[in-house]
């Protein structure tokens, strides 16, 4: 028994290493020469500040918006199933990869502000929703019951909007805040599609270090550099809000169903205009026979890339739940900050071996890590925590670690898992940033199609963004299927 507890403890210290690896490789490469003498410190504070510049107007546009379409969802709020619809389509952006919010964009906005401006409006496009919900939230959680007594007393919306909302939720507003400047400073993938010049932020600066000018040892002297920026950052944005009430309140002094309809309106010009340029597209069907074998050899790789990922992200959900316990594992795994998709990818590539199938391998485990953290919050935490008392009862009772994971958390988990797998090979099919740094080529239908981005080739561009997100759907139910039919073997085999 006190061995296979040791084996538990082993695999969660393999599990901890491999989360943290990013950071262990670059610090100890610290230790290796590097030119840090001839390094342009100009070039890394011009940078930084445009960085901070696009972060700060990315979370300042996203929470306006944002707080803008709380007021319209609270118009739905106590209508459940409606509530549930409108959620998901306003988050949907959240979960999309970027080349077709982007692709999408560029089409309803045209012509497009690439640079700062373009960023900033990427970045508030797809996080709007999110915040917008997040606010929502916390307006019926903490002042549901002050809506309803300002409704009876008369106060006028804009009275209960600074004089209630603004001063009893500034410092949820704050860490919303933080919250979205982190992710925009630390954004890979955005500003390499719509930067529009060298130096856009700091991650790209980083590709721009290590694959344009092969200068490795500025690039990771960037790297720590900014993820010691990211660690400060996290700290005012550890503090999660629960939202837990489960009570109806009337909110009509603030709701506002012209909000709901102008956001609404937005989205349906957005989808149009998409679907316009992708049927545009269409018309350069002769272009295409010009890209055939890149496109097929895309193809391979995409379907390569999405089932890897999602495999691999659904095998390690399933071994953290076999060595999930109530200690410093399950504090790591839920307070666990990623890094960026720069770091990571710079931490493979001074690996070193970075050709043919190794390169696809270290891409496949960049992703697994990055996704599978995100996965973990997306439930996968929740449910563990509901398997606590059963797993305590079945060691009371003498059972060993396989036996409560054959018997008691597998039947229970095998669908969740392939479903968050199956969300990962959706995500994986529009990866295109850490393939760009690690692979020498375009392997994959995303790469292409930034290539052709940069090339403002936008019609080409829109067709191939559709059949990017057509093989991740079509994986992404090939999970869900297969999880579904192992789910109902297992509960029928015990």
């Amino acid at each position: 028994m006190q061995n296979k507890l040791l084996d538990i403890k082993k695999l969660q210290f393999l599990i901890v290493t491999f989360f943290i690896s990013p950071f262990l490789i670059l610090f100890f490469n610290l230790f290796q020469p590097h030119a840090i003498g001839n390094f342009d410190f100009e070039e890394l504070f011009w940078s930084l500040k445009n960085t901070t510049i696009q972060a700060c107007y990315s979370a300042f546009l996203s929470m306006v918006t944002g707080f803008f379409l709380s007021l319209g969802l609270l118009e739905v709020a106590n209508r459940k199933k409606i509530n549930t619809v409108v959620d998901f389509l306003f988050l949907l952006p959240n979960f999309l990869p970027n080349l077709f919010i982007v692709i999408g964009l560029m089409n309803l906005i045209d012509p497009f502000p690439m640079g700062i401006l373009g960023i900033v409006l990427v970045h508030a496009f797809i996080n709007f929703g999110f915040v917008g919900i997040l606010i929502k939230n916390l307006i019926v959680e903490k002042l549901g019951r002050s809506g309803e007594l300002a409704l009876v007393l008369g106060v006028t919306r804009l009275s209960f909007i600074f004089k209630i909302i603004f001063p009893q939720l500034k410092y949820d507003f704050l860490r919303i805040y933080l919250y979205v400047f982190t992710i925009s400073f630390s954004s890979f993938a955005i500003p390499l599609l719509v930067g529009g010049g060298k130096g856009t932020n700091l991650e790209v600066l980083i590709y721009e270090k290590l694959r344009i000018n092969f200068d490795w040892s500025s690039a990771l002297f960037i790297a720590l550099f900014q993820s010691m920026i990211l660690f400060l950052l996290s700290i005012g944005t550890m503090k999660t809000t629960r939202f837990q009430s489960r009570e109806s309140f009337n909110l009509k002094v603030i709701s506002s169903r012209n909000f709901l309809l102008v956001f609404a309106l937005l989205y349906v010009l957005f989808f149009v205009q998409y679907v316009y340029s992708t049927l545009d597209g269409v018309n350069y069907i002769n272009d295409f026979f010009l890209y055939k074998r890149e496109i097929i050899k895309g193809i391979f790789g995409t379907l390569a890339l999405s089932v890897g990922t999602g495999s691999l992200v659904s095998i390690f959900l399933l071994l953290v739940a076999f060595v999930w316990e109530k200690n410093y594992f399950s504090k790591f795994m839920l307070g666990y900050i990623g890094p960026s998709s720069a770091l990571t990818a710079l931490a493979f590539f001074v690996l070193g071996y970075n050709f043919s199938f190794l390169t696809f391998a270290k891409i496949l485990l960049a992703l697994v890590l990055i996704y599978s953290s995100l996965a973990y919050r997306l439930g996968w935490d929740s449910l563990l925590h509901d398997l606590e008392s059963e797993k305590e009862k079945a060691q009371i009772m003498g059972a060993d670690e396989r036996l409560i994971f054959q018997k008691i958390i597998l039947p229970r988990v095998i669908k969740r898992a392939l479903f968050l797998g199956g969300m990962a090979s959706f995500w994986a099919a529009g990866e295109f940033a850490i393939s760009k740094i690690l692979a020498s080529s375009d392997f994959s239908v995303a790469m292409i199609v930034e290539t052709f981005i940069s090339q403002y080739r936008i019609g080409l561009a829109s067709v191939l963004t559709f059949l990017v997100l057509l093989l991740g759907t079509v994986v992404f139910f090939i999970f869900v299927g297969v999880g579904d039919v192992l789910s109902k073997k297992i509960k029928n085999s015990l």
